[in-house]
């Protein structure tokens, strides 16, 4: 079982040192403006000053269907992904994310979207901003691909409601900030 991207899917890519090169490429870029209650604000802070940024990953099955995260009790279901350390290749981050994640080998084949994050507290001017990329990959392992499990994630509690599930459309539960990265892969 292959889920092999067609040229149409995005740009084929192997690594990644800076996704600011993206911008003179095929890759469509958006820039993305949330302004977020100040109490959070502050954290993102911390986290976005830590990081290089951020990478989702949308893996996709034969059937077209795409994995994403979520509870099956609250929703909340977006892509998998996690923070990119300073220095660190993009490409190389979002496979050890997700093979930390999924426990399989993971593929990351092409770049759907490269993001500006800025984010802004509701009572002040100051923002922070960071790169967000989202990239298509393959999973190889039938087993993963029959019964898909979270084995490892190093931002979730040991007892999490966390998991994967496969999805051909938008649920309707889905995490709002992240329903245009969905539809990259199932529409």
């Amino acid at each position: 079982m292959t889920n092999e991207p067609t040229a149409s899917d995005g740009a084929s890519i192997e690594t990644l040192a800076d996704p600011e090169s993206l911008r003179d490429g095929t890759v469509p870029v958006e820039e993305v403006d949330r302004v977020v209650p100040a109490a959070q604000f502050e954290g993102l802070r911390e986290h976005y000053d830590s990081v290089a940024g951020v990478v989702q990953v949308g893996i996709t099955d034969e059937d077209g269907r795409v994995l994403l995260q979520g509870s099956p009790e609250d929703g909340d279901w977006a892509p998998p992904g996690g923070p990119v350390e300073p220095g660190t290749d993009w490409v190389a981050a979002a496979e050890q994310t997700m093979e930390s994640q999924t426990g399989v080998d993971v593929e990351i084949r092409e770049v759907r979207l490269l993001e500006r994050l800025r984010f802004s507290p509701e009572d002040g001017e100051e923002t922070v901003s960071s790169w967000g990329v989202t990239f298509g990959a393959a999973v190889e392992d039938e087993q993963f691909l029959r019964d898909p499990e979270i084995v490892d994630h190093p931002y979730l509690p040991p007892e999490h409601e966390q998991t994967f599930a496969w999805f051909d459309a938008v649920p309707e539960d889905a995490n709002d900030n992240h329903v245009e990265h969905i539809k990259l892969f199932v529409e």
